[in-house]
């Protein structure tokens, strides 16, 4: 699989500005968490539909992945959001997840709308405590990556710049 190929299955976030090396290892990396998204521990940890909307978002390019969300986006943000509230810690699921969640809110104003609409009336009540989270495991001697507190402050500023003070 060539470079291009391997970018095709990734949104374009910010946090990869000038970091081309960072985006080909990430979506090789992801890859491989994707298959051990199915271990009997983490489904458990995940709402039922989780593995299959993820699993399906991610199966293709990402002109798929905006016929999806264009289609049915609460069901794959939901999914995407499902993942970093209940395995954040795993790193790198974070390190695609977060990046691609960050490009889907640059990019799909709609799905933004969304999640702040869900936000409002209560869903997600962590979300935002989850992503600084991140930044607590790594001041702990975690080895969270860069590019992944990177990704969570661009999608807590986003979240927070939507949402009413």
């Amino acid at each position: 699989m060539s470079k291009t190929d391997d970018k095709k299955f990734l949104h374009y976030s910010l946090a990869f500005y000038q970091k081309e090396k960072d985006l080909v290892n990430i979506a090789n990396r992801a890859k491989l968490g994707f298959d051990q998204l199915n271990s009997p521990s983490k489904e458990s940890a995940l709402k039922p539909r989780t593995v299959e909307n993820f699993l399906r978002f991610n199966s293709k390019n990402k002109a798929y992945q905006k016929e999806l969300l264009d289609d049915d986006p609460e069901a794959y943000i939901e999914a995407l959001l499902d993942v970093i509230i209940c395995l954040n810690r795993e790193s790198g699921l974070m390190e695609y997840v977060l990046t691609t969640v960050d490009a889907i809110f640059t990019e799909e104003r709609q799905v933004l709308r969304i999640v702040v609409e869900d936000l409002k009336k209560g869903k997600y009540p962590n979300l935002i405590s989850k992503l600084k989270g991140l930044e607590t495991l790594n001041a702990k001697g975690g080895s969270v990556a860069p590019l992944i507190i990177l990704a969570a402050y661009r999608v807590i500023s986003i979240l927070l710049g939507e949402l009413p003070i």
